[in-house]
């Protein structure tokens, strides 16, 4: 119908060419990262190759506008970008789990993604990112920063193979929830710098709470 948009990675514009099993819009978010009133689209993209690294993910930012969504200024976040942690790895799937929250509290939505491939020792244990909102739209890597399990401070009973810690991301009213894949349940919180923790019991490794 009028007005309707239709988006993929071989948009007019758009950063990055599409191929077989990308799963552009795997994941979904909306909100403001310049805070400019308008809000945009954040698009998961777990199985897009980055370099040689089949699978390890990306995340693209399409901004909005007073006509819409627009290809201007958009973005692609992946982990070789400079100054994100980590780097690019098959198999990470960067973008599984997509979300915006205003974390540092500048009026600006900064970017929340899950990295549940992510290796560390031992493999697969799963990371969460966070890049920072920035007054020009988008964001900013400087900053950036992410979270997991085998970060001092992070309560519960360590990394375990296959725990996809951000496997899926929730939020309500300043509380996030990231799913862990396979490990025992725990819950988190985080605020900013600040890092707050508490252990949970539950059923299948499923519930991991952050405060933001």
């Amino acid at each position: 119908s009028a007005g309707d948009q239709l988006w993929h990675e071989d948009s007019a514009s758009i950063f990055g060419v599409a191929e077989a099993n990308d799963q552009f819009g795997y994941a979904l978010a909306v909100g403001d990262a310049g805070n400019d009133g308008y809000d945009d689209l954040l698009v998961g993209i777990p199985n897009q190759a980055v370099g040689g690294d089949a699978e390890a993910g990306v995340v693209a930012l399409i901004r909005g506008g007073g006509s819409g969504l627009s290809a201007v200024g958009n973005q692609r976040w992946h982990e070789d970008r400079n100054g994100t942690p980590g780097s690019a790895q098959p198999g990470d799937h960067f973008g599984a789990a997509v979300g915006f929250a205003d974390v540092t509290g500048d009026g600006r939505d900064d970017l929340i993604a899950g990295i549940p491939g992510q290796n560390f020792t031992p493999a697969d244990v799963g990371a969460v990112l966070m890049a920072r909102g920035h007054s020009t739209g988008g964001f900013a890597s400087s900053g950036s920063k992410w979270f997991h399990q085998t970060l001092t401070g992070i309560a519960g009973d360590g990394a375990q193979t296959n725990d996809r810690f951000g496997a899926a991301l929730y939020r309500s009213e300043g509380q996030w929830a990231v799913r862990l894949a396979g490990s025992p349940s725990l819950l988190y919180a985080f605020a900013g710098s600040d890092v707050r923790c508490a252990q949970s019991g539950g059923i299948g490794g499923e519930v991991v709470g952050c405060r933001l």
